[in-house]
């Protein structure tokens, strides 16, 4: 895939189609970044994110039901960043800095998973994760995140059929991405 590519999307109106094209684009589309104002949400708290940035959407009071993490690079989280953007949901996002020594990769992150494990009870703790607040509940892994989020915010199909044409071409885009990466 090469960057002066081009993609020809035809916009279509309803919201299991614009989960599709929102799915199909923030996968290779770029990250961009917030203004950022050093916060914690009410359920997850932590100290080893180098950045925490809370997207209000001009409204400081709202609750923030999402919290995303993933380290501060491009990747896999921000395509989810884009679609909780898209659907104007305020979130909290937690990146996670790491760094290369002489020896290895070294990240407060590593040090945080055990604890997060724990306090959370979620045994498969990885990045990305996302935090209900709501729920007071943590889930991983790109695709679980990525219907979660289109469910909550409206984004997965109007009906059973709809859902699951988004999730098989979910599935069938992150297979794509990993034919690329």
């Amino acid at each position: 895939f090469k960057s002066k590519r081009k993609i020809k999307l035809e916009m279509m109106q309803t919201k299991s189609s614009q989960f599709l094209l929102l799915t199909a684009l923030l996968t290779f589309l770029p990250s961009f970044e917030f203004a950022s104002a050093m916060t914690t949400s009410p359920f997850f708290k932590t100290d080893a994110a180098g950045t925490t940035v809370d997207v209000t959407f001009g409204d400081k009071t709202a609750e923030k039901k999402f919290g995303l993490g993933y380290w501060s690079i491009r990747g896999l989280g921000a395509p989810l960043t884009m679609m909780l953007c898209a659907a104007k949901t305020p979130f909290s996002l937690y990146l996670y800095d790491i760094v290369e020594d002489e020896e290895s990769w070294t990240s407060d992150y590593f040090a945080a998973k055990t604890g997060y494990i724990e306090d959370y009870s979620q045994p498969l703790w990885n990045l990305p994760f996302c935090v209900n607040n709501t729920e007071k509940k943590v889930l991983t892994q790109t695709n679980a995140i990525f219907n979660h989020i289109g469910r909550a915010c409206g984004m997965l199909g109007d009906d059973e059929i709809s859902t699951s044409q988004c999730e098989s071409l979910l599935c069938e885009i992150y297979d794509l991405r990993n034919v690329m990466v």
